[in-house]
């Protein structure tokens, strides 16, 4: 059973609501106290995870190697941005 649900698509979906509550949640963080990452760092982080999330999900449902592809350079897209805010010269 547990093999079935881990190579399913909805495993993909179950990381995404999960990658949702935690930018939920650290956001709400971030605006209670002004501790942690503000939103930017969020978003970029997240989007990272949400990208490989999606190609996770493209590829078990076998959607093509298109939307595997602008997942992927998604996810590469949000990486940069990620850097380019933490990395302190």
């Amino acid at each position: 059973m547990f093999q079935e649900f881990v190579s399913s698509p909805y495993v993909a979906l179950l990381v995404l609501a999960v990658l949702f509550v935690e930018g939920i949640a650290l956001a709400i963080i971030w605006n209670r106290n002004s501790k942690g990452l503000n939103l930017s760092e969020i978003v970029s982080f997240l989007g990272a995870g949400a990208c490989f999330a999606i190609c996770l999900y493209a590829a078990l449902s076998s959607m093509g190697a298109v939307w595997i592809g602008l997942s992927l350079a998604g996810a590469f897209v949000f990486h940069v941005w990620d850097l380019r805010l933490r990395w302190k010269a």
